[in-house]
Parts: C-alpha cells; sequence; structure tokens
C-alpha cells in the first residue's frame, strides 16, 4: 500500500514572514533528543526534522553564513540528515519515514 499526504501545517507560520532561517538536524542529534522505537524494527529508519525561524529583513546581516549555505544544491539536506538514498527508495525492505518540524520563536 502506498500513502502520500500533503501537509500544509507550517505554511500558515512560513506566510507570516518574508525570510526563513532553515536548519536540518542530523539523524544523531534527533536520536539523542527524541529516540524512537519500532517492533519489528525496520530495514531502514529515516529521521528528518527540520527547524526554522523568520527572519526580520533588518537582521538578514546576522545571517551572512546562512545565506551562503542557500546557494547551496537543494539536494544538501540529505547529507547534513544523513540519509542513505539507495537504502531509503529499496521498496523491498521494510522502511520508516518520520518528517516534522519546530518553528524557533525568541
Amino acid at each position: 500500500m502506498s500513502l502520500k499526504f500533503r501537509d500544509s501545517y507550517w505554511l500558515p507560520s512560513f506566510l507570516e514572514h518574508e525570510y526563513i532561517a532553515l536548519r536540518f538536524v542530523s539523524q544523531a542529534a534527533y536520536e539523542r533528543a527524541a529516540s524512537l522505537s519500532i517492533s519489528p524494527q525496520p530495514d531502514v529508519v529515516t529521521r528528518v526534522c527540520m527547524l526554522f525561524k523568520g527572519i526580520r529583513k533588518e537582521h538578514l546581516g546576522d545571517w551572512a553564513n546562512a545565506q551562503m549555505q542557500a546557494e547551496k544544491a537543494v539536494g544538501c539536506w540529505v547529507d547534513v540528515v544523513g540519509v542513505d538514498p539507495v537504502r531509503a527508495g529499496d521498496v523491498t525492505l521494510f522502511r520508516v519515514l518520520e518528517w516534522g518540524g519546530t518553528e524557533v520563536f525568541n
């Protein structure tokens, strides 16, 4: 069975800001913060966690490194998160995909 979902939960938060900073969390760091136990054990677990924050235009200068990161290829998140695209895409395996995000306020 193949299920596809369209989640628009973050869209209202994104639309509140002209600029948004994104950071993907490595699976290892995410596992330390939020362990996951599944039975039976999957062949592949992919956990994608994104942190995001609205940035005001006058504070863009504080985000120079992030602006350089934005110039990288769109698929660079795969390396940051630590995804094995071959195994994650192997339909013969029992795969689990968890994805989520958190808006950071301060």
